[in-house]
């Protein structure tokens, strides 16, 4: 129910049956499109990592520079799986989970990839911050629109997963 009121919130879900849960260690809990609380629209929308996990320090430099090369690298190809309408939803969702937070693998597991607006990434992605430890946002151009990727990592020695996709029209531009 807090994820689905976190959603609501953000204007990030279109309908509630979105928000069930499927830990990425959970083997044959993958839902089925159409099956019951399967949603049939594009997903978009995962609550923000804790401030627990969030480290407000700051990195500059090298540092900063490959952090957002390595956040953006994660983000161009967590919207490439995302826009792969091609697969059958098992073949998707196992090519994506991998690069989602746990959170947004409850929020994204009964997206059906046959839905998501997106065909292709259309551009170079760019960083939409200038300084970042463990969170970060990307924008990555695609033929659906200019997305904004949310990312977090645990620590400064850990990849970027991805934590929410948010389409142009669900962008906070204030």
């Amino acid at each position: 129910m807090a994820i689905a009121a976190a959603l609501a919130l953000t204007g990030c879900v279109a309908s509630d049956a979105q928000t069930g849960v499927a830990p990425s260690t959970s083997a044959g809990s993958t839902p089925t499109p159409g099956s019951p609380g399967a949603s049939t629209s594009a997903g978009e929308g995962s609550p923000a990592p804790t401030a627990a996990q969030d480290d407000d320090t700051t990195v500059s430099g090298d540092a900063l520079s490959q952090a957002q090369t390595a956040a953006a690298q994660a983000a161009v190809d967590t919207v490439a799986i995302f826009a792969r309408k091609d697969l059958p939803y098992d073949a998707w969702w196992q090519l994506l989970a991998p690069h989602l937070t746990e959170q947004a693998q409850q929020a994204y597991q009964y997206t059906d990839p046959a839905n998501v607006p997106i065909h292709a990434v259309t551009g170079n992605p760019a960083p939409l911050e200038e300084t970042w430890t463990n969170n970060g946002r990307i924008s990555v151009p695609t033929d659906a629109g200019v997305y904004e990727v949310r990312l977090f990592r645990v620590d400064t020695a850990s990849g970027w997963l991805v934590w929410d996709i948010v389409p142009p029209d669900r962008q906070n531009n204030g």
